[in-house]
């Protein structure tokens, strides 16, 4: 059994009163990829970060609860697995709270984003804006389309600023999985 390593909660000093700029993007869409990779699910890996007001980063990934056994069954039966695994965003609003940062006003920075429950999530902890990458929402599965959509109409009605960000990042970094496929980051652009 492989223990789950908690995604610190570190400062990222940007020194600025908007925390994430445009010119921040890059470095901050990497640092969610590479965090992503951390993820056991063998579908689609996911990675969320949130920059508080404050500077204060936190991380996440789509995996199974802290604590929770890594067994077979968890990894490969599909009803199961989407039962149980955590989602990114939840994964660093939860760490986020852990490491009692606020994340009132925040930026969300996701590959993939973000169903109802992870709206919800975003929503209530007050995060402001969620960038994420526009490759992942025009690829979205047929199967989760109506849930994304459903996320995006809640994200929209309770004022959070969505944006689908288009750019360079992470070039040379190793692929991931999304919807069982590989996918690099120079796919993405």
């Amino acid at each position: 059994m492989r223990a789950r390593i908690p995604p610190p909660v570190f400062t990222f000093r940007l020194k600025r009163a908007n925390p994430v700029q445009q010119s921040d993007l890059p470095k901050l869409f990497a640092l969610a990829w590479s965090n992503s990779r951390l993820g056991y699910d063998p579908s689609t890996q996911n990675g969320a970060i949130i920059v508080s007001v404050k500077d204060e980063i936190s991380r996440g990934y789509n995996d199974l609860p802290r604590g929770y056994h890594h067994d077979f069954a968890a990894r490969t039966d599909r009803e199961l697995k989407n039962a149980i695994t955590g989602h990114a965003e939840r994964d660093a609003i939860y760490f986020s709270a852990r490491g009692r940062y606020s994340t009132a006003d925040a930026t969300m920075i996701a590959l993939w984003a973000a169903c109802p429950t992870c709206a919800e999530a975003i929503i209530t902890s007050g995060i402001a804006r969620l960038f994420r990458l526009k490759w992942y929402t025009d690829n979205t599965p047929d199967r989760w389309r109506k849930s994304v959509e459903l996320g995006d109409e809640m994200l929209s009605r309770a004022g959070v600023d969505v944006i689908d960000w288009v750019g360079k990042f992470g070039e040379g970094y190793g692929p991931l999985r999304f919807d069982g496929k590989p996918v690099t980051p120079e796919m993405t652009w």
